[in-house]
């Protein structure tokens, strides 16, 4: 690149997944004028409560997420390999946006397994929890080329990608596994056959990998967060059950709201999603 060592800009391979936390716009335009009455402040408040806090209260949930999550990837990781299992997932925010960002391979160019996985798996929690707590959000993961920002995160076609999937193709609250990723995952599965190492130690996360990704009405990859494989890490964690009874009743409030006022094209929307939690359910006991 004709750059020194120390100057050289460098484009590296990531996992990026892109989210819209949906039903925040409106809201904040509502919280461009300052408020200088009680009645206002009152109401100032309540909407930031629902806009600025239901924001921070994912953020949180999603930090919570990766520290829980953490644990049961590392449960199953090989003992032999304690060093390598530590997780790395930077949190950027922006607007009613937000991505998450984890290299994707060491320095030797072996595929970070674990990074994955441990994503796939706090992602699914996220995604009950956004639910559960009616705050609903879209969003796509995938992998490909950026640079790296020294402060965390990534610029470069990677964020491309996800943000147009996630804005074009997502269409309902779901999570798209863009192609690339999805090869990669199906990919690795052949590889413990093959007795190809590093994978074949890792043999049960990538069944696992594989069991976390469901192929969704319209042909998409897509996110598997109730399939039997979520289940079984997170039974460990009781709210988690909980809250998917209390995702269920927020889907059919907001598919009952939006058939009723009518308004097709939203109601259409959680129709879908009522779908894929009815082929679920049985699967959490409900």
């Amino acid at each position: 690149m004709g750059a020194s060592d120390s100057n050289q800009i460098l484009l590296s391979k990531y996992v990026v997944a892109y989210f819209d936390v949906l039903g925040q716009r409106e809201k904040l335009n509502q919280l461009k004028k300052i408020p200088t009455t009680d009645n206002e402040r009152e109401e100032f408040n309540l909407i930031a409560s629902q806009t600025y806090g239901t924001v921070r209260n994912l953020r949180d949930g999603l930090k919570t997420s990766f520290d829980l999550f953490k644990q049961v990837t590392n449960d199953n990781m090989p003992q032999t390999d304690s060093e390598q299992l530590t997780i790395d997932h930077q949190l950027t925010f922006f607007s009613d946006s937000f991505a998450v960002t984890s290299p994707y391979d060491d320095d030797l160019g072996n595929p970070l397994i674990e990074n994955i996985f441990g994503l796939l798996v706090s992602l699914s929690g996220m995604m009950i929890d956004s639910l559960a707590n009616h705050s609903p959000v879209r969003g796509a993961l995938d992998v490909g080329k950026g640079f790296p920002w020294p402060e965390g995160g990534v610029y470069g076609p990677v964020m491309c990608d996800v943000y147009k999937l996630e804005s074009e193709v997502a269409n309902y609250p779901r999570i798209i596994i863009g192609k690339e990723l999805h090869g990669i995952i199906c990919d690795w599965a052949k590889k413990p056959g093959e007795k190809n190492e590093p994978y074949v130690k890792y043999g049960e996360v990538i069944d696992a990998c594989n069991q976390l990704v469901y192929i969704d009405q319209d042909g998409m990859a897509t996110l598997d967060y109730l399939g039997q494989t979520s289940y079984n890490i997170m039974v460990r964690n009781p709210g988690l059950k909980r809250n998917v009874k209390f995702a269920w009743e927020f889907i059919n409030q907001e598919y009952d709201k939006f058939k009723k006022v009518p308004e097709p094209k939203m109601a259409l929307r959680y129709s879908l999603l009522k779908e894929y939690f009815l082929s679920r359910l049985d699967i959490w006991g409900f």
